[in-house]
């Protein structure tokens, strides 16, 4: 089995109830789940975006085993997703639930439609922070300035 890390965020309804359903929901097809602590954060938003778009999120990252390859794994969570009346229209709108692939053991993939580690992970100092709660020890695949540091070791240089 395969250790990965899901980032969930909320920013519409009763936020806390859709974490807590979405982490129900990916206990059927996932083992061994460590939930971090839940922040709540500002909305990330693209330029222009609308001001109602700017709801804060509730979001928290999930550890976990799993025996699919990431292309099932993607495709498990936007079912979960969508089972759950998740409808995106536009990019970055508000959603009830966002389920993100932020990690697959130490793999390294970039394809059309996934790439992991997730592609902003190191813009989302929260993430890092919740990750670091549940894997200290995942050390960043992707050669460059944060090659093979750990995840307690990303978080800490956000501290500065």
């Amino acid at each position: 089995m395969i250790k990965i890390a899901l980032g969930l965020g909320s920013n519409l309804g009763n936020r806390q109830n859709n974490l807590n359903n979405a982490i129900t929901k990916l206990s059927n097809i996932l083992d061994n789940i460590t939930i971090s602590s839940i922040l709540n954060n500002r909305a990330m938003l693209l330029p222009g975006s609308p001001k109602e778009w700017d709801v804060d999120f509730l979001n928290c990252v999930i550890t976990a085993k799993c025996d699919m390859e990431p292309k099932q794994l993607l495709q498990e969570i936007k079912k979960i997703e969508q089972e759950m009346g998740r409808v995106t229209k536009e990019k970055w709108e508000p959603r009830l639930i966002d389920i993100d692939i932020l990690l697959y053991n130490d793999l390294y993939l970039k394809t059309k439609n996934l790439t992991i580690p997730h592609a902003g992970l190191l813009e989302r100092d929260f993430a890092i922070g919740l990750l670091a709660e549940v894997w200290p020890e995942w050390k960043y695949p992707i050669p460059g300035e944060y090659y093979q540091k750990t995840a307690l070791e990303l978080a800490k240089r956000l501290q500065k």
